[in-house]
């Protein structure tokens, strides 16, 4: 059955060079993950920062790699089934099934409010009141989570980051909330610097992880290894910066 469901999803597979251990790591991706998180061509994983550092992962622990295209509200319900082995951009407070298996934390991210350049900066919530604020459908704000219960602040879902800038520019919101990473990308990609600015109102900050299926044949330990290495060495950092992301990002080891 795991093979059948494979078959019917698996889209990019990746091996450089035959693997001496003969295991592979099948990672999720999909669609929620916006440039340049995941560049990808119909249902295909073609790079970006996902595919580098599971590149750097299965190079340094000498195994194969395979990408699956999973829809967001699935990701959860494959690792636990072993449909996928891991997922990397996650955190403990999206994904909370006490059985799967957290990574060391990899890089900072900030959620942070897209507004058009004219407009009024945003400086507090207040200044949020009674304003339509754009969001990716399925994702959790905790910081904001009462704000938007209570109506204090009208969210409206779209499926990308990609539509909540359409919408900002036709006027249909007020704002958006998305990761300062992809918004980063984004800006510097289409110039947008001289039509929308991000406002002074920091939404929330927390670490990104990785997440590691029970049925893994991969242990935690080996990839928390790599992920160790490739942190002290500075890859994570080349890997954001080759993709014009502010280095500052990077999760600072505990000492």
């Amino acid at each position: 059955m795991r093979n059948a469901m494979l078959s019917c999803f698996v889209v990019l597979f990746s091996v450089k060079g035959l693997a001496a251990t003969g295991k592979t790591l099948t990672v999720g991706f999909g669609a929620h993950n916006s440039p340049p998180y995941a560049l990808i061509k119909g249902e295909v994983n073609t790079g970006g920062v996902i595919a580098d550092i599971i590149g750097e992962i299965s190079d340094s622990l000498d195994i194969n790699s395979r990408f699956v295209f999973v829809p967001r509200k699935r990701i959860e319900k494959y690792l636990l089934d072993g449909t996928i082995d891991f997922y990397l951009i996650s955190n403990p407070k999206w994904i909370s099934h006490n059985a799967l298996i957290w990574t060391i934390p990899i890089f900072k991210e900030k959620n942070v409010i897209v507004v058009k350049k004219e407009s009024k900066d945003y400086e507090t919530l207040e200044d949020l009141h009674q304003k339509t604020v754009g969001t990716i459908r399925g994702f959790v704000y905790p910081s904001l989570t009462e704000a938007f219960d209570t109506q204090y602040i009208s969210r409206t879902d779209v499926r990308s980051l990609k539509l909540n800038f359409e919408r900002l520019s036709k006027g249909w919101i007020d704002g958006f909330i998305d990761s300062d990473i992809l918004i980063d990308y984004v800006f510097k990609e289409h110039n947008y610097d001289d039509d929308f600015k991000v406002a002074s109102y920091l939404v929330s900050e927390h670490l990104i992880y990785g997440v590691l299926s029970p049925k893994s044949d991969i242990s935690i330990e080996e990839i928390n290894n790599a992920l160790d290495k490739l942190i002290t060495e500075g890859v994570i950092s080349a890997i954001l910066s080759k993709y014009r992301i502010n280095e500052s990002g990077i999760a600072k080891k505990k000492k």
